[in-house]
């Protein structure tokens, strides 16, 4: 990478994102990234998980409409829509999708179960299992490959509906399988 002359040079970062960037246009494909392309477990787990999307389309598409709307995120902190309640504000995994579903990924490597802090006031719905939690409890729940746990507010149930019994069809598809 050279410089014109008379022209000031670049902090070293710019060097490095622009020989990324210029790599990036010689290439014409990733690595493999089909369904099909990490074996057969991981096959039925990602096509299942394409249906669960699929089914939270409407969702999402009405999640989008309110942001654009309102300018409030798709994904949020949950701090964001429980603003009264403190303990939140230092929650760094969980997060809102949307107004009704509360995600909790799973960021250690072979977990098989994990403990999520539900914010207080509306009733909790595990979206695998069908399992209820008062709201400003534990949920200690599993989380087998596939199964990210997911909550959905009891009060906003009606927004998430079509999903809901989607996500639990999805999970007795999964049952056939193992």
């Amino acid at each position: 990478f050279r410089v014109p002359e008379g022209v000031p040079p670049p902090e070293p970062g710019a060097k490095v994102t622009y020989g990324q960037d210029t790599f990036n246009l010689f290439t014409s494909s990733g690595g493999p990234n089909e369904v099909w392309s990490f074996g057969q477990e991981v096959e039925e787990v990602l096509t299942r998980l394409l249906s669960v999307r699929e089914a939270l389309r409407p969702y999402l598409e009405r999640a989008f409409a309110h942001h654009a709307e309102t300018g409030d995120p798709v994904m949020a902190p949950l701090f964001y829509h429980f603003p009264d309640q403190p303990a939140l504000f230092g929650e760094g995994r969980a997060y809102m999708l949307g107004a009704a579903l509360l995600v909790a990924p799973v960021l250690e490597p072979g977990a098989t179960c994990l403990s999520v802090a539900l914010p207080e006031g509306p009733r909790w719905h595990h979206v695998w299992s069908g399992d209820v939690f008062e709201g400003g409890s534990t949920a200690e729940v599993a989380c087998p490959l596939g199964e990210c746990p997911v909550f959905a507010r009891e009060d906003r149930l009606d927004d998430i509906e079509a999903a809901f019994g989607a996500l639990n069809a999805s999970r007795r598809q999964s049952r056939k399988f193992n």
